[in-house]
């Protein structure tokens, strides 16, 4: 099951982005850590149950009270902490604004509450604790980028503009929206 999502993935995301490193990225090593993020980003979008094409409803399923279930489902916080690690990691990694604690928390926080907002339109529960653990896990990602800031600065040149993070996001977001489920249920009936 994983592997063919993993693999519908693989063959939305690396055409797409050799076409990106020819029309916009114009670099093969930004291009590489951009598709690794990109990756990241699928798996995160496939974890998280977000909508799909083929899977769209509305379901609210709440639960807005902080805290209520943290001791009850431990493992699952520590697990919801450790997928928002390496987005507080690669962040400041690749984009400059993201160098400052304020702008990695913001976006942290962001991407956590877009997650859950999109998870009313799955069967998926909408939870304030998955925000609070995700967002922790960004800030624990962004304080592993400082500890190992000077060795990686001197690999990784971070962008100072943010529209390759966007163009990054947008791509891979609606490569996992339209394209890779359709692939991914071709890829079911043939196997």
């Amino acid at each position: 099951y994983t592997l063919i999502e993993t693999f519908a993935a693989l063959l939305v995301l690396v055409p797409a982005f050799l076409i990106l490193n020819r029309v916009r990225f114009h670099s093969r090593k930004q291009t590489s850590l951009y598709f690794l993020f990109a990756l990241y980003l699928a798996a995160v979008y496939h974890l998280t149950g977000l909508p799909t094409v083929l899977f769209l409803t509305f379901d609210v399923n709440l639960n807005l009270v902080p805290t209520a279930l943290f001791t009850k489902e431990l493992v699952l916080s520590l697990l919801n902490m450790a997928m928002f690690v390496p987005l507080g990691f690669f962040l400041p990694l690749l984009w400059e604004k993201y160098r400052r604690l304020k702008h990695a928390l913001l976006f942290g926080l962001g991407a956590t509450m877009f997650i859950e907002l999109a998870q009313l339109f799955t069967y998926r529960a909408t939870d304030i604790n998955d925000v609070i653990t995700n967002t922790a896990g960004a800030l624990l990602g962004y304080l592993l980028f400082r500890l190992f800031k000077k060795p990686l600065s001197k690999v990784v040149n971070p962008e100072k503009k943010t529209a390759d993070l966007w163009c990054t996001l947008a791509v891979t977001a609606a490569g996992m929206f339209f394209m890779q489920p359709l692939i991914a249920t071709f890829l079911y009936r043939i196997t």
